[in-house]
């Protein structure tokens, strides 16, 4: 079965990594400055990371709800993803 596209932007967004390869990013709130296909560079109390998508699970906190998002569901490129 394929795994659900996320079809929305990262870039500026706060994000929580809920896991991560890295352990010291996991559960850390972060914000997203950039996406390419394999990739979120992604900023830190003031440091800037780039890490890769795979591996990760996130959550995005919207309006009114909140979306968990699997590196599965970020395997492309943002605009191929909209």
């Amino acid at each position: 079965m394929k795994p659900t596209i996320y079809r929305g932007e990262l870039i500026g967004k706060s994000i929580c990594i809920t896991a991560s390869r890295h352990p010291a990013l996991a559960n850390a709130l972060v914000k997203v400055l950039d996406e390419t296909k394999y990739t979120l560079l992604v900023e830190r109390h003031g440091v800037r990371k780039r890490i890769h998508k795979a591996g990760l699970a996130l959550r995005l906190a919207g309006r009114q709800e909140q979306h968990a998002v699997t590196a599965a569901q970020l395997m492309r490129r943002p605009e191929e993803r909209l």
